[in-house]
């Protein structure tokens, strides 16, 4: 499949949708795996199996009654880390990234490493929604931690989220007018949705 000038609107969106969809499977099978099933693995228990999609994923783990409450903690926020020290090698590894293409998927991967990470980090902290960080402070009983999780992941989403917009600025329209500057970041961060 020719994907035409990914520089151009149409195709560089084709290529985000395709290069998000990629990256998703690549984030949530190390959540689940390398986060999730070896950290379990590591504090005695068991991993016996995992659910990989773009949108979601779990994994199977068992860990043996009466071990510290850190470690279920542990385990709860091992995909975060996982992906997130994923991700600090995914940028280490940016710059020697020299075709269009190549830096395109990369700052993808790094969106789902960092950004998605972060927010998950955030959002996962409310008990309505059970996620990693929620079964963590239930873990420890430490309901303090909520607002912490809260604040920290969504900063650092931000944070995040502001420097890939500006490599992307960098990398499609440098010197271009700020409506083709938008229209690349729209393209960036919309068309996954």
């Amino acid at each position: 499949m020719h994907l035409g000038d990914v520089r151009q609107p149409a195709p560089f969106a084709l290529a985000v949708l395709i290069g998000f969809v990629v990256a998703r499977f690549v984030g949530v099978a190390a959540h689940e795996v390398l986060g999730h099933g070896l950290f379990a693995l590591a504090f005695g228990g068991s991993f016996y199996g995992t659910y990989v999609s773009p949108g979601s994923g779990f994994a199977f783990v068992f860990l043996p009654p009466g071990g510290p409450e850190a470690f279920d903690a542990a385990v709860a926020l091992a995909g975060i880390l996982v992906e997130l020290l994923f991700g600090v090698g995914v940028l280490l590894a940016y710059p020697r990234m020299r075709t269009f293409l190549g830096r395109l998927v990369t700052l993808l991967l790094l969106e789902v490493l960092f950004v998605y990470s972060f927010v998950y980090l955030a959002l996962g902290a409310l008990d309505a929604t059970a996620g990693d960080a929620a079964q963590a402070t239930a873990s420890l009983g430490a309901p303090h931690l909520t607002a912490s999780f809260l604040v920290v992941g969504l900063l650092w989403a931000v944070a995040a989220a502001y420097g890939i917009s500006r490599e992307i600025v960098r990398i499609t329209a440098p010197f271009g007018p700020t409506r083709r500057q938008f229209l690349y970041l729209g393209l960036f961060w919309f068309t996954p949705l």
